[in-house]
């Protein structure tokens, strides 16, 4: 049992550290935000990467599981107080009116890579169920 533990730790561990790299790297932040689409790039990447998906298969963040949409809205509107967390997603759908994008802001938060960090972690199980990355059971 301890070895699927540490296996499954080793693969979350290794997700989480590429898909924040990968997001807060310097050619996904140039332009000061950390988009929708830029996270479903890391998602299809990462899983030709690992010869999961077919080359030819395509993702787009409308079609992902609502989990999945829902998680990386909060990763970015993290905050526990109502009023604030609703101006958070008020902003963000602001930012899809303008821009037909939204994320996180590079820059404008000193804790955007722990925000990000954390982000990743908690989709991971939902990408793992999805067929969307390793996990101990694959």
């Amino acid at each position: 049992m301890r070895r699927v533990q540490s296996t499954t730790n080793s693969l979350h561990n290794d997700y989480v550290a590429a898909c924040s790299t990968y997001l807060t790297s310097p050619e996904v932040t140039e332009d000061g935000i950390i988009s929708q689409h830029e996270f479903v790039d890391f998602l299809l990447n990462q899983c030709h990467f690992e010869e999961i998906c077919p080359k030819k298969m395509r993702l787009n963040f409308e079609k992902l599981d609502v989990n999945v949409q829902m998680k990386f809205i909060r990763g970015i509107c993290y905050q526990e107080g109502f009023v604030d967390r609703s101006r958070c997603i008020y902003g963000l759908h602001e930012m899809w009116l303008d821009e037909n994008m939204f994320g996180f802001r590079a820059g404008e938060d000193d804790d955007t890579q722990s925000l990000v960090q954390n982000m990743c972690s908690d989709i991971y199980p939902d990408i793992g169920q999805l067929g969307l990355t390793r996990t101990a059971g694959k």
